[in-house]
């Protein structure tokens, strides 16, 4: 399921650098899948909670579970870029904006490492993840002000700028995932939560 996702981000984020539409087209036709794998894993999940379980496999369950949401979300997200990346292909051919590109590379890379962490049971990955989704949420709140200002200038754009700022919000959800993901792992690893830590331990 995981390698399945991550396929999906890239192809969607290359379906709109190159203005390929078979792609675009082929992530939007394989969402099934990876909502087929949440199903599965949800099921295999319900099993072993019926069985008597030890305290880190009930961990291993957990986070299986809250990861397989997660990479389900991440599949949605890569299928509304997709389905936008359709629609300026429609259009005329426009010059992405470096910060989204920024936003997806970055995006993608966390959902890799994150990944990879699960794979690798390594909870020191996993927390580099998490202060990298700032640069992210950064990137995504410079873009959405940018694109305002081009809609005030010019209406013809509307379509194309809003279709810019739903891609630009579904790379800002791939990192929000990819953070999720990463604190997982740490709770699978080190038993400890850290998802909020402004709330303390208190």
């Amino acid at each position: 399921m995981a390698a399945s996702t991550e396929v999906s981000v890239q192809r969607s984020v290359r379906s709109l650098r190159d203005r390929d539409a078979r792609l675009a087209e082929d992530v939007r036709a394989k969402d099934h899948v990876i909502d087929r794998y949440e199903m599965e894993i949800d099921a295999l999940a319900m099993q072993a909670l019926e069985t008597d379980l030890t305290f880190q496999e009930l961990r291993l369950v957990t986070m299986a579970m809250r990861i397989a949401q997660d990479l389900e979300r991440v599949g949605d997200e890569a299928t509304t870029i997709a389905r936008h990346a359709l629609k300026l292909m429609a259009e005329a051919p426009i010059a992405l904006p470096n910060e989204l590109m920024d936003e997806a590379i970055e995006a993608t890379s966390m959902l890799t490492d994150a990944i990879d962490a699960f794979v690798q049971k390594d909870a020191a990955m996993a927390r580099g993840i998490i202060p990298r989704d700032a640069s992210v949420d950064e990137w995504h709140k410079q873009l959405v002000a940018w694109l305002r200002g081009v809609i005030v200038e010019d209406i013809a754009r509307l379509d194309q700028a809003l279709s810019l700022m739903t891609i630009s919000r579904s790379l800002e959800r791939v990192g929000d995932h990819a953070t999720n993901i990463a604190e997982d792992v740490v709770f699978f690893c080190d038993a400890e939560d850290i998802r909020h830590p402004d709330l303390g331990r208190g």
